[in-house]
């Protein structure tokens, strides 16, 4: 009993750090720090780049450090690392580049949905600002709070023999799938 919880407790501590080789990042430390014990992330974005006050500029780093390990995804806030989740295991080196139309699903992480399908036909952002989501129980009641919301809406052309598909994508992560009209050649 005493070993599964030493276990458990190892594993739980692992979510807030990232190996660099021999060296340990952790939450609180600098972007610079990163950069310099890291190298540059595989896929970077920023959201918020301090427009939408009081919200703070925020950039999502992902490392990905091939199909052996763990993709990292490193959100800082104001220049400091904040959170550090995992996003399955990672790519080799060349994809096929066979992307289908119902390989885009809800959840789906930006760099997911760029590696495996590559650049989209078009790109349209917007941040905003929307109600935090109440719980389901008890009844919703009017929102108190507001929530940053990083939004893009990226347009893939799969060809004339499918759909078009126009994916959501907030904070991150894809929202929405709609299937839009006959692709194009």
């Amino acid at each position: 009993m005493i070993l599964i919880l030493g276990f458990s407790a190892i594993g739980a501590a692992g979510a807030d750090t990232m190996n660099c080789g021999r060296r340990i990042i952790a939450r609180e430390v600098l972007s610079a720090e990163v950069l310099a014990r890291c190298g540059a992330p595989d896929h970077r974005e920023t959201w918020f780049d301090g427009a939408h006050a009081p919200f703070p500029p925020t950039e999502v780093w992902t490392y990905d450090r091939g199909p052996r390990q763990l993709i990292r995804r490193l959100r800082f806030v104001n220049g400091r690392l904040e959170s550090i989740d995992t996003d399955g295991y990672g790519y080799p080196e060349r994809l096929d580049g066979d992307c289908r139309p119902t390989d885009i699903v809800e959840r789906l992480s930006s760099y997911r949905l760029y590696r495996e399908c590559g650049e989209p036909m078009s790109r349209e952002r917007v941040e905003l600002l929307a109600p935090r989501r109440a719980p389901v129980y008890p009844p919703a009641r009017p929102p108190v709070a507001l929530r940053a919301v990083h939004r893009e809406r990226w347009i893939y052309n799969f060809g004339s023999s499918y759909l078009m598909r126009a994916v959501t994508l907030e904070n991150g992560r894809v929202t929405e799938v709609q299937s839009l009209g006959r692709g194009l050649d």
